[in-house]
């Protein structure tokens, strides 16, 4: 079985320890489920994805495209080839298309993906579950040779005519990731939304109000979605690229929700009596004579006034 440098497999075990990686997994489950009546099937004299040779026996995943010997079945998912038909219903993904296999070409695919969510959690101000990749079915399936333009360009779908040309897998494939895209689209904006239903009872009188919550995790879930909500806001007041649609902006808008801290009511009291103010006030032109007839006022026992002029 190829292996990487311990360097490169310490690195993928991080990795695969990381938000970003379970992230992958759990969307990529989603996406390549098999279909009804689309399983895996017990092959023979076919190519090993891990050991890269033609064995006697092995498992076709339901994907078309990957095969484990039998050798390499029984140690990545647990039990004999032989008794795939009666764990069939166990197996509803390949594990080269979401990224699970140990090999190195897996691991150093997982890796790369990996730093490009970081890389658009950053600039999208949220987190794994939250960012928006629409790229990533490709990101995880396309062919090394494709990998570095899909990455650099973030295109939705791989639909390069040379490549739909050479095979029918190809096809098949770029067809499918539109939907397999706005899928993704569909469950990040159901997971926002069960966000604001979660949020709307700490809403009062447009403030937050947490005090209802006793799940301190929960308490910090909500308020970080407040706070990149502030974020976005804020984005889209400055006609920047914002994940903050229309559509989400009105849904808030209707919960009445504070998209601007609230100033405390001593700051603003404080606005109207500050030192500059006073100072400004003492070098008014009018002031000495307002101070002249103050005194004058006062009488002759002051002493304050002398020839029209203050003392």
């Amino acid at each position: 079985e190829p292996k990487g440098t311990s360097s490169s497999i310490s690195a993928a075990a991080d990795e695969k320890g990381t938000p970003e990686a379970r992230e992958i997994w759990k969307r990529m489950k989603v996406m390549t489920a098999a279909k009804p009546g689309t399983t895996s099937e017990y092959v023979a004299n076919k190519l090993c994805h891990c050991c890269r040779k033609v064995k006697h026996t092995g498992v076709k995943f339901h994907c078309g495209k990957h095969t484990y010997c039998s050798s390499h079945f029984e140690k990545r998912l647990g039990f004999p080839a032989a008794h795939m038909q009666q764990n069939a219903n166990g197996i509803n993904h390949c594990p080269v298309c979401i990224l699970t296999c140990t090999c190195k070409v897996c691991n150093e695919r997982l890796m790369a993906v990996t730093q490009i969510m970081k890389s658009e959690c950053t600039k999208q101000g949220c987190g794994p579950s939250e960012v928006q990749m629409d790229n990533l079915f490709e990101l995880c399936t396309a062919t090394p040779s494709s990998f570095a333009s899909i990455a650099k360009s973030g295109e939705t779908s791989r639909s390069s005519s040379n490549q739909a040309e050479k095979t029918s897998d190809t096809t098949k494939t770029s067809k499918s990731s539109a939907s397999t895209g706005s899928k993704s689209k569909d469950n990040l904006d159901k997971l926002w939304y069960e966000n604001l239903e979660r949020l709307k009872p700490c809403i009062v009188n447009g403030k937050m109000d947490y005090s209802s919550l006793t799940d301190e995790k929960a308490k910090k879930q909500l308020n970080d979605f407040v706070y990149r909500q502030r974020k976005h806001f804020r984005m889209r007041q400055n006609n920047e690229d914002s994940p903050l649609t229309n559509e989400r902006f009105e849904a808030l808008s209707a919960a009445n929700f504070p998209f601007e801290l609230q100033k405390s009511a001593s700051i603003q009291r404080s606005k109207s009596s500050t030192k500059k103010d006073i100072i400004v006030s003492l070098r008014d032109p009018s002031y000495k004579q307002i101070m002249e007839e103050y005194f004058k006022k006062l009488g002759p026992r002051t002493n304050q006034i002398e020839e029209g002029k203050l003392t």
